[in-house]
């Protein structure tokens, strides 16, 4: 052969290897969001790379996690995985499109233990969001779950969500109960769902969190081929351990999805809804919100729920609200759930809940009218927020209104209007170490119902505390249904005292034959710490005065309307208010004004004593009505109540106030 033939060659393969197609770019899938002890990631080629915190992860690498390693993983649809010691994972399909209207995660698991919360993916793309293993393939629709693999046995177990199905080409099972789960070995069928023991279940959690090894000798640590991702370097691996955080707060965003069915008709429906969290690392308490807000008003309600942070898992979740039934129907909202939090600095919290709405009518069986089933994840929107400010304990004090409707015929004029007076205050105990609250309302004015005899507040019921201006409890008493029951501060930004605090507070209840609920947004409270020092305030030497200015917060209860006109309207006023502390006792000392919708109240009121913070009078009307309050904070510089006032024979304003001096 000639120069000039091998020259030509030489030319023509450089031709064929430049016609050849590229190499698809291997695309990022996820990233590593909590680590422990040795795991390596191994390309489709064969390389290997050693993990750290932030790592990429990418479609086709197999994961490895030796003796005592642990990883979590968050993909881009927001779905995490979890993978326990000596366990093997491939990803064998990811694909999340920009327009996020079609997706895929297919994974094999070979050996060992996991845990899966769908992202995304499992609400527009179900049925390509699979995990294979030896034994079986499980499908998932927006849940969370359990596996083990040994060899070819698969055992898992359903957490919450919508539920599962395990399939071989033996059959399938479908796995909807929290908690159930199958043992399923490679060439028989899988078995019925049944409930897995405690001692199962605590079998996993144990092998899903185990302690941070110390660092292996550098002689000990097999070899490894470094393939730094694309424009980043791999730095040194060091074992990076979970720990929570021992002070601060933390606020997280996210959204919450799942689905709710019709217990009459099955048909279902989807839930797509923000939520925010916040985490209390010095009360050990979570409280979040699922946000209705964009949708129809009938479905607008928020949904609440709170839980106990510990370690990196939330326990004693419960889940509660008004509405979230069927909007020709009034419901309340209940259950139950469990959450997570990953990551070394503990940036992603995700979670699974149950549970179902409850009629308020006709009986008080309160009959289940939905069943639903959610996961949801969020991520912390900046890092760990100023150390929790507060310590200790305090005793508040305040007021509260109370509106209740016939649910059974809302525009019969069958309401209840109650309210507390200075001689029962509504009373919170707040353990802010703790993260609890515990109190007691009673109303003594106005009509009966079970506030009457006293309601407890949080205590053995279930509460949370993150700060004084934001915190939860479950209201308990012998008289009141089942579901349907809470207190709730308002939102901070509607706050309208420096040292007092507003919120609303539910109750469901019946009276004879009929079936009453006190809800939002006529039932409404306002506490604090009350003024200590009121001697030195009204010393008649200070010829102490004092102007307040705030706001007011009221029902419009007219009942001359006609059926099926609203009787009850919503409205926002304002406060005026004068305190002449030197003759604090005597008649007349505070005065102003209460001013809703043009209509001016006058305030005659006066001191119980000099040594006590609370004051009572009457507001002139076309009858004269009530008012009760307190005095907030140092010297007196807030204040806050409750009222009654009437603008004619059939029309009364129903509400609490707030201001500062």
């Amino acid at each position: 052969m000639t120069a000039k033939d091998v020259l030509s060659l030489s030319i023509l393969c450089l031709i064929l290897f430049l016609s050849l197609p590229a190499k698809a770019a291997v695309e990022t899938a996820a990233k590593v969001v909590a680590l422990r002890g040795q795991v390596t990631a191994t390309s489709a080629e064969g390389i290997s790379r050693r993990l750290k915190i932030k790592a990429p992860i990418y479609t086709t690498d197999k994961i490895t996690t030796a003796k005592r390693g642990r990883l979590q993983i968050i993909f881009t649809d927001n779905t995490i995985i979890s993978l326990g010691q000596n366990t093997t994972m491939v990803i064998k399909e990811y694909l999340w499109p920009p327009s996020h209207d079609d997706g895929a995660l297919h994974t094999e698991i070979k050996e060992g233990i996991f845990r899966i919360m769908g992202g995304a993916i499992t609400r527009v793309a179900p049925q390509k969001f699979t995990t294979q293993t030896p034994a079986a393939t499980i499908g998932i629709r927006g849940s969370m779950y359990t596996g083990r693999v040994d060899g070819n046995s698969l055992s898992v177990v359903f957490q919450g969500g919508k539920g599962i199905v395990v399939s071989n080409s033996f059959g399938q099972v479908e796995i909807a109960a929290p908690g159930h789960g199958s043992h399923i070995q490679r060439g028989s069928p899988p078995p019925p769902p049944q409930p897995f023991s405690a001692a199962e279940l605590a079998t996993f959690e144990q092998d899903m969190d185990q302690p941070p090894p110390p660092p292996p000798p550098a002689e000990e640590e097999p070899p490894l081929i470094e393939l730094p991702p694309p424009s980043e370097t791999v730095g040194p691996e060091t074992a990076e351990a979970e720990t929570p955080p021992g002070d601060g707060i933390s606020l997280f965003q996210g959204t919450i999805n799942g689905t709710s069915t019709d217990i009459n008709s099955g048909g279902e429906k989807p839930i797509n809804d923000t939520m925010t969290i916040m985490a209390n690392w010095h009360s050990k308490k979570i409280i979040g919100i699922a946000d209705k807000s964009d949708a129809p008003e009938e479905e607008g309600t928020p949904v609440f729920f709170f839980g106990t942070i510990n370690e990196n898992l939330v326990t004693d979740v419960q889940i509660f609200g008004s509405g979230g039934g069927p909007s020709n129907q009034i419901t309340a909202t209940s259950g139950n759930g469990t959450g997570e939090f990953f990551g070394t600095s503990f940036t992603t919290f995700a979670m699974t809940g149950s549970g179902g709405s409850y009629e308020m009518a006709p009986s008080s069986t309160q009959d289940r009218v939905e069943s639903w089933q959610v996961a949801g994840t969020g991520l912390a929107e900046t890092d760990m927020l100023s150390p929790s400010a507060s310590r200790g304990s305090a005793a508040w004090q305040g007021f509260v209104v109370g509106l209740a409707e016939n649910v059974e015929n809302i525009d019969d004029g069958s309401r209840k209007l109650f309210y507390n007076t200075t001689s029962n205050p509504f009373l919170l105990n707040i353990n802010r170490d703790l993260g609890t609250i515990s109190g007691n309302i009673i109303t003594d004015s106005g009509d009966t119902n079970p506030a009457s005899s006293g309601l407890a507040v949080g205590g053995i019921a279930g509460s949370a505390y993150i700060d004084d201006r934001f915190f939860v409890a479950i209201l308990d008493s012998g008289s009141l249904k089942e579901h349907g029951n809470f207190l709730i501060t308002a939102k901070k930004e509607d706050q309208m005292a420096t040292y007092a605090t507003w919120g609303y507070w539910e109750m469901a209840y019946t009276e004879s034959t009929s079936q009453f609920h006190s809800h939002v947004p006529g039932s409404m409270w306002i506490a604090g710490q009350p003024t200590d020092n009121m001697v030195e305030l009204t010393l008649p030497a200070n010829q102490l005065s004092a102007s307040y200015s705030g706001q007011v917060i009221a029902d419009r209860i007219d009942t001359s309307v006609a059926a099926g006109i609203p009787q009850v309207t919503h409205h926002n006023g304002t406060l005026e208010m004068s305190v002449n502390f030197a003759e604090y006792t005597n008649t007349d000392s505070i005065q102003g004004s209460i001013n809703i919708n043009s209509q001016n109240f006058a305030i005659h009121a006066q001191g119980l004593a000099t040594t006590n913070p609370s004051f009572s009078g009457n507001l002139d009307g076309y009858s004269p009505g009530v008012i009760n309050g307190n005095f907030y904070g140092h010297d007196a510089a807030s204040t806050g109540g409750n009222f009654q006032a009437h603008e004619n024979i059939s029309t009364t304003y129903q509400g609490i106030f707030g201001g500062n001096r």
